[in-house]
């Protein structure tokens, strides 16, 4: 179906974003054990939210 990654990731932010109504989605996130692809939730509590940006 996808050739390759960077084809498969904008369709799967754009179904999960419609399918989950969310647009909490963030892209080659480092979770500490490696990078995941997509990371995504319904519900995000802003009281919490702690994000480091990296270039």
């Amino acid at each position: 179906m996808f050739r390759y990654e960077k084809e498969m990731i904008p369709v799967l932010v754009e179904n999960l974003a419609k399918i989950f109504n969310t647009q909490y989605i963030a892209k080659e996130f480092s979770t500490g054990n490696g990078i995941a692809d997509l990371v995504f939730t319904t519900n995000l509590n802003e009281e919490s939210l702690f994000l480091t940006i990296m270039a």
